[in-house]
């Protein structure tokens, strides 16, 4: 007897397993003709014939159309779960956080992209399918929230989360969605508090010297390790931010080095080396190498060096070529010194002078340096 309840278990186990497979065969089947024609053209014929089962044995499991549909829009929002609030929930600075919203809901964009085509086209028709998208719907209205409570910013970044915005931009306009994030957010934004006003973008300049003084001060602290999120933390925006700027990390990094060596060197073509004494300009000078960013830039180059091994060597070099371009401006110009090789005498100078960087160096060094160049008087004899 026990034999024949544990066979019996077992064909009935077995059944169900069959039964289950069979109606996972046919979701599949329907939801990839949803994504191929869309259901308003997708016939029971052909799920049928896709799914490898007879009319009848698709109408045991399924015996209308919506029942169908159900099952497939079930099956494939199992497969794709909507984005998760919780993802963006934590930021708590408004326009961060829906840049970051937008910018999940954009990513799953891309990967649904067939499917919710033909949803979104069948829905103005089908009741059911409409249905179907009433939590998709819902979660695009609580994100909009987030823009602002006033009725033209919300409207606007809800147009944004549309996916018909999304394929305008992306899929057909070529934008990356990180550039298309960033340009709804400025429309979105520009909207808040201005009712009856013409939408103009926020300014982006702003955002992206902050990124780039943020990151700075990252990278002065914890090397190129840093992390994106902290750099965008630091500069009071979303990530999105950084890339609609910077392609990479290293792009960032580079762009911060540059941009620290370009002030370093329009801070020494600023001295006057017709205006002040030798000395003077030598203390000039070695203010322009110790200031507090050209310290902090230079920890940074020596720590990086093995990561930018041809580039460093550049970088480091460029604040002293100009530094050294000016003393010679001074040099040629000195009274009463005659100077064979100007090039060489002031490679001679900054290395007494302007490398030590002590002010009693520096004296004694532009003395040495006078001295050593200073043009003899002459010793030919007196005329009777």
């Amino acid at each position: 007897m026990s034999q024949v309840v544990r066979s019996r278990n077992y064909d009935l186990g077995k059944r169900a397993d069959d039964v289950l497979a069979t109606r996972t065969r046919i979701a599949e089947a329907g939801m990839q003709l949803y994504g191929s024609v869309g259901p308003s053209r997708t016939t029971i014929s052909a799920v049928a014939d896709l799914a490898g089962v007879r009319r009848n044995t698709l109408y045991r499991h399924f015996p209308t159309e919506d029942e169908l549909f159900a099952a497939c829009s079930e099956h494939f929002w199992s497969l794709h779960p909507l984005p998760d609030p919780a993802r963006w929930r934590q930021v708590e600075e408004p326009q961060c956080r829906f840049e970051e919203a937008l910018s999940a809901v954009y990513a799953y964009y891309a990967e649904t992209t067939d499917v919710l085509a033909n949803l979104t086209r069948d829905a103005e028709f089908m009741p059911v399918v409409e249905r179907s998208l009433e939590e998709y719907r819902a979660l695009l209205t609580g994100i909009a929230h987030i823009a602002g409570e006033d009725q033209p910013t919300r409207a606007t970044a809800r147009h944004a989360l549309e996916f018909g915005t999304w394929r305008s931009l992306v899929d057909r306009g070529g934008l990356s969605d990180d550039v298309a994030v960033e340009l709804m957010s400025a429309l979105a934004f520009g909207t808040a508090g201005r009712r009856g006003a013409v939408v103009e973008p926020a300014p982006q300049q702003g955002k992206r010297d902050a990124v780039v003084r943020a990151a700075f001060a990252a990278f002065a602290e914890h090397g190129f390790r840093v992390s994106l999120d902290e750099i965008a933390e630091r500069a009071g925006v979303s990530k999105v931010t950084i890339y609609s700027h910077f392609t990479s990390k290293e792009a960032l990094f580079r762009t911060v080095i540059t941009e620290q060596l370009d002030e370093a060197v329009a801070a020494a073509r600023e001295l006057s080396p017709g205006e002040v004494d030798l000395r003077t300009l030598c203390e000039a000078c070695v203010d322009v190498l110790t200031s507090p960013a050209m310290v902090n830039l230079h920890s940074v180059l020596e720590a990086e060096s093995k990561r930018f091994p041809e580039d460093t060597a550049a970088w480091l070099g460029r604040v002293p070529a100009e530094l050294r371009r000016v003393l010679e401006i001074a040099v040629r110009a000195l009274p009463g010194i005659r100077i064979p090789d100007p090039a060489a005498a002031v490679s001679q100078l900054y290395a007494l002078c302007v490398q030590p960087g002590s002010p009693d160096v520096i004296e004694s060094g532009v003395a040495m340096f006078l001295n050593f160049y200073e043009t003899p008087p002459s010793t030919a004899p007196a005329k009777a």
